[in-house]
């Protein structure tokens, strides 16, 4: 059995970024939990940006570090001491990010992460590994091609398979490729202001910004700047944003999110349609959800009325002619922004969500109009969450039937949406469900 580490003690004397990035995944390997330390941890957004990139670039490329580990010490990298296989993880990670880290900072800090241990005589074993490493790594990333996908692309193989067999091979190596990349910030205007006159403003601040789109490629300070702070920016992820443009041509004079934290549907929504929502809810049952989503909407002057309760037993007494629900799912299109989902996420979690996302949209029956729309969607790419929970509602409620998306590059043959992960977007299903009138 392999030995824990004590990271209590390490905490006490933790001090930089690549100190609390080996902390993080030390607990990471232990409790198959992520659980990053908040920004308010470190001195300076430089290292708190730097503690991200340590920590989310190991759990992407995972597999593929710990495949490399055993080309290099010929041992299995979960046979290695915890300490031993993290410095490994951390030192091979930050060769992969030399535009971040310089190689010789990389190897220099991460050999000193063995003094800071009290692991003194290993620092040779990290040194003489990594630098290995440097000397042949076109060689060994030559191996690496060679080795299944599930390997290179550090993805468990379970879940590979079933995206192979879902989507076809060549989806779901798109798929794949994209979630090892990096998610951008993706940003919503208020109506009204220049887009490109803001982008400049924005570099001016600081914030590296994608030259063809509203896309943050470094988000560090965005959240302190003036533009964000008086709410004319709007954090929502590319596919989101596209849900809410294919809601235009249903009516929407009243209209209820039903699962709105963190509000990014809910508040695009009073952007793009205000002129046509006459009253506007959103619904949270989580407290601390509520919160952020209480601090958005006090941020963006939202004028939507917000309630705590659940929507599977809504206590609201009226009805709506458009429902959003937005359903907790596994988040399974998102791993692009969350990597350790893919980690964490087993076959059989779908079946039991899908009970949770029927059990939802069967409380929110009641809440749609005779004439009016019920929107379903997830961020997950997962047919029992997505295409089956549309069909066995449907099946138990005929007063409802799908109203398709007009056609398009990302509407399946049925009309629902479904965008997949590629670089700069996450993934998202959507079914929009009309109510007959009674």
């Amino acid at each position: 059995m392999q030995k824990k580490s004590n990271t209590l003690a390490l905490k006490r004397k933790a001090r930089n970024a690549r100190h609390w990035a080996l902390i993080t995944l030390l607990e990471f390997h232990e409790k198959g939990q992520l659980l990053l330390e908040p920004p308010s941890r470190f001195d300076r957004n430089r290292e708190s940006s730097l503690y991200r990139l340590f920590v989310f670039t190991v759990i992407r490329h995972l597999s593929r570090l710990d495949r490399l580990i055993f080309y290099l010490t010929e041992k299995e990298a979960t046979r290695l001491d915890p300490e031993v296989r993290v410095g490994l993880e951390l030192g091979l990670a930050q060769a992969m990010t030399p535009e971040r880290v310089k190689p010789h900072a990389a190897l220099h800090e991460t050999v000193e992460l063995m003094t800071w241990l009290g692991h003194e005589k290993l620092k040779g074993f990290i040194n003489a590994n990594l630098r290995r490493y440097q000397r042949e790594e076109t060689a060994l990333t030559r191996r690496l091609g060679a080795e299944p996908a599930a390997i290179f692309y550090s993805h468990p193989a379970w879940m590979v398979e079933r995206w192979q067999a879902q989507y076809g091979k060549p989806k779901a190596t798109a798929i794949l490729q994209a979630n090892q990349e990096q998610a951008d910030i993706h940003l919503v205007i208020r109506p009204g202001l220049d887009p490109e006159a803001l982008r400049a403003e924005l570099r001016q601040g600081g914030v590296e910004m994608s030259p063809t789109s509203l896309a943050v490629e470094q988000a560090q300070g965005l959240f302190d700047l003036q533009r964000f702070v008086q709410g004319d920016l709007l954090v929502q992820d590319l596919s989101g944003q596209k849900l809410v443009r294919l809601l235009a041509g249903l009516p929407k004079e009243s209209l209820l999110d039903a699962c709105a934290s963190p509000g990014g549907k809910l508040f695009h929504a009073e952007w793009l349609y205000g002129g046509e929502i006459r009253r506007l809810v959103g619904l949270e049952l989580d407290e601390g959800r509520m919160q952020r989503l209480q601090d958005n909407h006090k941020r963006l002057k939202s004028k939507a009325v917000l309630l705590m309760g659940d929507a599977k037993q809504p206590a609201l007494q009226e009805q709506f002619q458009l429902v959003l629900a937005d359903v907790p799912c596994s988040s399974t299109g998102v791993i692009q922004k969350h990597p350790e989902i893919k980690w964490g996420r087993k076959p059989e979690d779908f079946k039991t969500n899908q009970a949770e996302q029927l059990a939802l949209l069967q409380g929110l029956v009641p809440l749609v109009a005779g004439g009016g729309h019920l929107v379903y969607s997830t961020c997950s790419l997962e047919q029992e969450e997505n295409q089956e929970v549309v069909n066995l509602f449907l099946a138990a409620h005929p007063e409802f039937q799908i109203k398709p998306f007009a056609p398009g590059d990302e509407i399946t043959p049925e009309g629902f949406f479904q965008a997949l992960p590629r670089p700069g977007q996450m993934g998202t299903f959507a079914a929009v469900l009309a109510k007959k009138q009674p």
